[in-house]
Formats: structure tokens, C-alpha cells, sequence
């Protein structure tokens, strides 16, 4: 168990682009192994300080990729995903001068990848 929180923590990626009054954000995460039984899954996704603006967010589901663009906030979505699947979610958007993205997945821990200006 221990080794499946580590491997979430892992496989966070985050990359911003920052300008003079936002960052762009395209933050990623991909869990480094499958679930080691099956399990929900909640995913998450808010803005915070001076906000921001989320574009479009990517989760996996038990039916295949699913693609939200133009998210109501905050964003939440829970599913039930089956032993062996690996955990991917993704985000595009920009933080404003102040604000930051914020983009979780829960499962038995908490991974939270952001974006901040």
C-alpha cells in the first residue's frame, strides 16, 4: 500500500509558463502503477487567491477518457475504477497574478498537483 502512495506522489508532473499577469498551466499526473485493488476514485479541481480560468480538464473513468472543457468550479467527479488501472487526470488553464489552479486525485491518499502567479 504504501508503495502505490508513493507511486502517486511520484508521477506528478506540473509546468506553468509564466507571463506578467498569468501563468499558463498544463498540469499532468499519471500514477506510476495500476490500483492494486479495485477502488473510487474522486478527482478534484479549484481555483484559489486571485483564481484563474480552467479550460478544459481530462480524467479517466470506468467507461475511457473523459474530457470537460470549460469546467463548472469546483470541479468534482468520482468513479469506481477497476484493480490494475493506472490513474491519469490532466488540466489546462491559466492562474491569474496572485492565484493559483489547483487539481487533486483521491484515492486511499490525496496527490495535488498546481499551478501558481
Amino acid at each position: 500500500m504504501r508503495f502505490l502512495y508513493l507511486s502517486l506522489l511520484v508521477g506528478l508532473l506540473l509546468s506553468c509558463s509564466k507571463a506578467t499577469n498569468y501563468s499558463s498551466c498544463n498540469l499532468n499526473y499519471t500514477a506510476s502503477s495500476g490500483l492494486d485493488s479495485t477502488r473510487q476514485v474522486q478527482y478534484l479541481a479549484v481555483t484559489a487567491g486571485s483564481g484563474g480560468t480552467i479550460n478544459s480538464i481530462s480524467y479517466l473513468d470506468s467507461t475511457g477518457s473523459i474530457t470537460v472543457k470549460n469546467p463548472v468550479l469546483p470541479f468534482t467527479a468520482k468513479t469506481n475504477l477497476k484493480k490494475g488501472t493506472i490513474i491519469t487526470m490532466s488540466l489546462v488553464g491559466t492562474a491569474n497574478h496572485g492565484g493559483s489552479i489547483n487539481m487533486s486525485v483521491i484515492t486511499d491518499s490525496i496527490s495535488v498537483v498546481s499551478c501558481s502567479n
